[in-house]
């Protein structure tokens, strides 16, 4: 059976020593104002969202470049910087440290370089390196949710939220919302969904406590170097919620392509002082807003297999909460 996680890791391709067609002028006047000079820069292997290229600068400093397609917004850019500085404040993280704006929007930006291996190799590792894997993923994900944080937000700077689920109920409104907009999702199905599903955060609000979460956990954001994880990389999709809300790919791409118990993972992660009661609940609710967010791009690539994989895990979620 093929894999069903999508192959987007970022790994470097060919062995170029410049790709310098990839950077406008003006881009490499800004760039090396903020991060040196150009040395090299290689292509990199992406997947959605944009191109990227690993340079290498006359400080003697790797970082990635990397071009989001569509360009982001300044507040999703400086939220995303911020929060992965506080990332790299307890995990080695690819913390943004440069970028350019053109028309209002952030086209560019430069986030420190994380040595290692792709995980990708990790499915077809032997049972015992994959032990190890799983178990410093646990440890490095149960050090990223320690951080600790006053309210939940969608964005750092943006409408601060004092219970999960509040957020919830504004957020199913806005994804789901636009699911109906572009008619992948009909109106009063969502109308009944929001209202259960935010009745479940409600019922859980005293456990959840606001974290820093990525969000885009599967392998190809995961870096690591002799089996054991050593850093994260892309958090344009950090927020600060539920902990849990980094389980749902971790569930849906990671632990099925393993073939060992994903208790390793577990038992390092709790061995953090990291609990998640009433867990089951938390993933569905999260599962509902990852359903919701990710849909609209999953159409609008024409992707038949991730459309199908998307709506399974949304409507099992949906019966899961009773909806």
């Amino acid at each position: 059976m093929p894999s069903l996680q999508p192959r987007l890791s970022a790994r470097i391709i060919g062995q170029m020593s410049d790709a310098s067609a990839m950077i406008s002028d003006e881009t490499r006047a800004a760039f090396e104002a903020q991060c040196g000079r150009i040395i090299t820069i290689k292509p990199l292997v992406g997947g959605f969202g944009g191109a990227s290229a690993l340079v290498h600068t006359d400080t003697d400093r790797d970082v990635v470049i990397h071009f989001p397609d569509p360009p982001l917004s300044n507040e999703k850019f400086d939220s995303f910087a911020r929060l992965s500085k506080l990332a790299a404040q307890v995990i080695t993280a690819s913390s943004a440290c440069a970028h350019g704006v053109a028309h209002g929007r952030v086209e560019w930006y430069a986030a420190d370089f994380v040595p290692g291996t792709s995980s990708e190799t990790v499915a077809s590792a032997p049972a015992d390196a994959q032990g190890e894997w799983l178990r410093s993923l646990g440890v490095v994900l149960a050090r990223l949710h320690s951080l600790e944080f006053g309210a939940f937000e969608q964005r750092v700077g943006g409408p601060l939220f004092s219970s999960w689920s509040e957020l919830v109920d504004d957020q199913i409104a806005a994804v789901g919302g636009r699911c109906v907009e572009l008619g992948v999702y009909d109106a009063l199905r969502l109308e009944h969904l929001r209202r259960r599903v935010t009745e479940v955060a409600a019922q859980v609000d005293s456990v959840v406590r606001p974290a820093l979460v990525h969000r885009d956990l599967y392998f190809g954001n995961i870096v690591h170097g002799s089996w054991s994880v050593t850093g994260l990389i892309d958090f344009e999709h950090a927020r600060i919620w539920d902990p849990v809300a980094d389980m749902v790919k971790i569930e849906l791409w990671v632990f099925p392509e393993l073939s060992i118990d994903p208790r390793e993972f577990w038992d390092a992660y709790e061995a953090e002082a990291r609990t998640l009661p009433e867990y089951g609940d938390r993933l569905a609710v999260a599962q509902v807003l990852e359903g919701f967010a990710a849909l609209p791009t999953w159409y609008g690539l024409d992707d038949a297999r991730l459309i199908r994989q998307y709506t399974d895990m949304l409507e099992s979620a949906a019966r899961r909460l009773g909806a």
